[in-house]
């Protein structure tokens, strides 16, 4: 699987977690393979999501403005 599968995926579950189809790719300001990876700075939210069933990823995003 390349990068590409990867990064699609996390943001189609960031989405769905968030229940925001707004969020964008360039949004994701960081994440990581495993909980507790990511530390969010400031104006970002950390949200913990899983992907391909069992998968804990770290997401760092800055919420899209309306």
């Amino acid at each position: 699987m390349g990068m590409r599968k990867l990064e699609s995926e996390i943001l189609k579950e960031l989405r769905l977690r968030e229940n925001n189809p707004k969020i964008r790719q360039k949004d994701i300001m960081e994440w990581a393979l495993g909980r507790n990876m990511v530390k969010p700075h400031e104006g970002e939210t950390l949200v913990e999501i899983t992907i391909f069933g069992n998968q804990p990823v770290s997401v760092s995003y800055k919420k899209p403005e309306n």
